[in-house]
């Protein structure tokens, strides 16, 4: 069942994928031409293939609690990082396209749900320097691992907080970092929690911010959350790409979806 609903998106996506010679919207055409077709200078992209190297060649066990929907590779309570990390980490790609983008449109503060190894969270601090980077993580070990990554950066404005989502919601102990101009959602993979921080957020986030959401063709139900959430009347241009959605809240812009 998983495996043909996986199939059928893609080759669905594949059948409305958009080249640059199909978009008509010059702020999407300017960041697809700048943003999707660019490429990081060859110091940070080495420097973070170094770093997602030490983590995928680390076979130390740790104990590992995951509080959203769990993992589908790893099964065990007690994995190596190197386990964790082959079924979590994001590709370089889809990495390199966030950290672009949040200098592109010069988030100077971001936000992430799910911390991880932190490389993500490095390579944006990485291209942005000056920004302020709010990264959470339910896990404890797994947090502790990533400020091992952090202290190896020579600039970076990374602040972690080791938490759940909904208790850090709760505690209301994220209000004072914003408003934001940038968030990445990605460590739950529900669709109930995924749209209660998207309807939370809101109210914490810049006027034209941008929501990267992860794993949206994780499930039937989070495609379905990335459709209500594409679909709110904020959300002026959401970006479809596949495994990760874009949305952008700038009232400038008219209403569209594009399949990139």
């Amino acid at each position: 069942m998983e495996i043909s609903f996986q199939l059928g998106e893609w080759m669905n996506h594949r059948l409305k994928k958009k080249s640059a010679h199909s978009i008509h919207s010059p702020f999407l055409f300017d960041w697809y031409q700048i943003v999707y077709k660019g490429k990081l200078q060859e110091d940070i992209i080495a420097n973070y293939r170094r770093l997602k190297k030490e983590i995928k060649n680390d076979h130390q066990t740790l104990f590992h609690q995951d509080f959203g929907a769990g993992s589908k590779k790893v099964k065990t309570s007690k994995p190596t990082i190197s386990q964790l990390a082959s079924a979590s980490l994001k590709s370089e790609s889809e990495a390199a396209l966030i950290a672009r983008t949040a200098d592109y449109f010069q988030a100077r503060k971001i936000l992430e749900f799910g911390t991880s190894f932190g490389l993500t969270t490095a390579l944006l601090a990485m291209v942005n320097p000056d920004a302020e980077i709010i990264t959470l993580e339910g896990s404890e070990a797994v947090a502790q691992r990533a400020s091992m990554i952090f202290d190896q950066l020579p600039q970076h404005g990374i602040r972690q907080i080791i938490s759940q989502f909904d208790l850090a919601i709760e505690q209301k102990s994220l209000e004072e970092y914003g408003p934001f101009d940038m968030m990445i959602i990605d460590g739950n993979h529900r669709m109930k929690p995924t749209l209660h921080y998207f309807d939370y957020l809101l109210d914490f986030c810049s006027e034209d911010a941008v929501f990267v959401f992860d794993d949206i063709r994780w499930s039937k139900e989070m495609l379905n959350a990335w459709k209500i959430i594409s679909s709110h009347p904020r959300i002026t241009l959401a970006l479809d790409m596949f495994g990760m959605g874009i949305g952008f809240l700038n009232p400038d812009l008219s209403k569209e979806y594009y399949f990139i």
